[in-house]
């Protein structure tokens, strides 16, 4: 089972919608475990190729990132808890991490909103590549 983390704070309304989408994802997403992550705690991540979801200002929809470089290149795409992109360019650099896949959520997405985008997403992430036929 895959694990992915999830980022977000409560008490922020501007920061809840991925924390708040959890319990749906949880009972429709059976393939995944989602976990609740602070890059600021010393979290020991299960996978070298981990998924994290989270509020994302600068975005107008759903929008996945694979590489952290499109944090750093766009001033007005940042991922709402600033500590994720440096913890994780840490551990990329160490080796720790293979590879990153972070989901964004618009910072003013409610989770209803955004329901359908992130498990069609989670279910494009988990299907094997087919090649055509002959």
């Amino acid at each position: 089972m895959k694990t992915v983390y999830v980022l977000g704070n409560r008490l922020e309304l501007t920061d809840r919608a991925a924390v708040e989408l959890m319990p749906k994802l949880a009972s429709t997403c059976g393939a995944f475990r989602f976990v609740r992550y602070d890059p600021t705690d010393d979290v020991d991540l299960q996978d070298i190729n981990p998924i994290f979801i989270d509020t994302v200002v600068g975005i107008q929809r759903v929008t996945v990132f694979q590489s952290l470089s499109a944090f750093a290149q766009r001033r007005t795409t940042t991922v709402h808890d600033y500590d994720l992109v440096p913890a994780l360019g840490i551990l990329l650099k160490l080796g720790k991490l293979s590879s990153v896949t972070v989901i964004g959520i618009p910072n003013s997405a409610t989770p209803q909103t955004v329901l359908f985008d992130v498990q069609r997403i989670l279910k494009d992430l988990t299907e094997e590549p087919t090649l055509p036929h002959r």
